[in-house]
């Protein structure tokens, strides 16, 4: 496909645009290599009027700039110019008014058996296991709220309705505590059911993290959206870990995997990344294995389960064959892109549990029963008349 060229009522408005950009990039940036971004940038045609113009002057300095002191020029520049010729380019405007599409969706896959916790996953979603008073599923989706999405997409297999059922209205609970004191512990997933949309889709067969995401098309379509594994917990009062990483896309417009440091001897458990460090929390990828042997292992960078994904991910996965037991893997479709586009690895601020684990649960639960439900409780303690029993020691019992 080529490339589209500039309306002519634009003609004389994108001849001012590249005028600017070289200047800045010659009197800031003095980086030759950028300036060829901003000719060709230049004749995309986007810009219909003279105030629309340097607002799109300023956004995408801001961005050529964000890009310039993190990235060899040359790497930039060719890695730019491939995405106009594929008609894939990253570099769009900032501003939501010329047409970058912001994360509103969120995909959660869903459709595992959880069989570390049988039996209990016998009958019921992992996701459903509650940490103290609220499932799994519901922090996961209070995060992306948090992080300004408003669509969430979840992929379900056989004996999940109960997600589905978490997210919608009891019409015979509600009406049995309309009024009473109790109908106050309804509050909190009342409002994350009116702050987003919840759609559903099933995965018919177990294939892997990447054959259930490639299934959340449908649900997300042509769009950046962000993925939550709910088993793992992150817990940060002050920023989420997807509002953390949205900021990132923001700046990038790029795929993003959040990471943490593992011991070598945990790294077979995880997707493992190596790559460029930009700073003290934030990679370039070049390397990215699943689940290797410790003594294999590019880096103890692990990869958890929160990503921010670009559209074209699709095409990866479609392309990326089945691995071990006939899976197919993200980390796999996620390397190809890092190859031949950009994905960045985030070493995000906060806690996280891995409440795929009996361990990891229990962690979780003792964490947020003594640092958030303790707080919640103390708030709504008027609101409440009932009486809690006391707990009792082992000795007393």
């Amino acid at each position: 496909m080529s490339i589209v060229g500039p309306r002519p009522h634009a003609v004389a408005h994108n001849e001012q645009y590249r005028k600017l950009i070289n200047r800045y990039m010659l009197r800031h940036l003095v980086k030759p290599g950028i300036t060829g971004w901003a000719q060709i940038n230049g004749w995309r045609g986007e810009t219909d009027t003279l105030d629309k113009m340097q607002m799109r002057v300023k956004y995408d300095l801001e961005y050529i700039h964000n890009w310039s002191v993190m990235f060899d020029t040359k790497i930039l520049f060719l890695t730019v110019f491939k995405g106009f010729i594929d008609k894939k380019c990253i570099l769009k405007p900032l501003n939501s008014q010329l047409g970058l599409k912001m994360i509103k969706h969120c995909l959660f896959p869903a459709a595992g058996y959880g069989t570390r916790f049988l039996p209990a996953t016998k009958s019921m979603p992992k996701e459903m296991m509650p940490i103290v008073n609220k499932p799994l599923i519901e922090y996961g989706v209070d995060e992306a709220i948090q992080a300004g999405m408003t669509n969430m997409a979840i992929v379900t297999g056989r004996g999940k309705h109960t997600l589905m059922d978490h997210f919608d209205k009891n019409y015979e609970l509600e009406h049995q505590i309309s009024g009473t004191s109790k109908e106050a512990l309804l509050g909190d997933i009342r409002g994350l059911m009116s702050s987003a949309s919840y759609t559903y889709i099933r995965q018919r067969e177990m294939k892997g993290l990447g054959h259930a995401i490639g299934i959340g098309r449908k649900l997300v379509g042509d769009n950046p959206f962000a993925v939550v594994l709910a088993d793992d917990l992150c817990v940060n009062q002050e920023q989420g870990v997807l509002a953390q990483m949205v900021k990132l896309y923001e700046k990038f417009r790029c795929s993003i995997v959040a990471v943490q440091e593992v011991p070598k001897s945990e790294v077979h458990k995880y997707g493992v990344i190596a790559g460029h460090a930009l700073k003290d929390d934030l990679y370039r990828v070049e390397s990215m294995v699943e689940k290797p042997e410790p003594d294999e292992a590019p880096s103890n960078l692990a990869i958890i389960g929160r990503y921010i994904l670009t559209p074209d991910i699709f095409e990866y996965l479609d392309n990326t064959e089945p691995g071990k037991g006939g899976e197919i893997q993200l980390t796999d479709a996620l390397f190809e892109q890092a190859q031949k586009g950009c994905v960045m690895a985030y070493k995000f601020k906060g806690k996280r549990f891995d409440c795929g684990s009996v361990e990891g649960y229990i962690e979780a639960t003792n964490y947020c029963y003594n640092n958030l439900y303790l707080g919640t409780k103390a708030t709504t303690k008027n609101l409440t008349t009932d009486t809690e029993p006391e707990l009792l020691t082992l000795e007393e019992a």
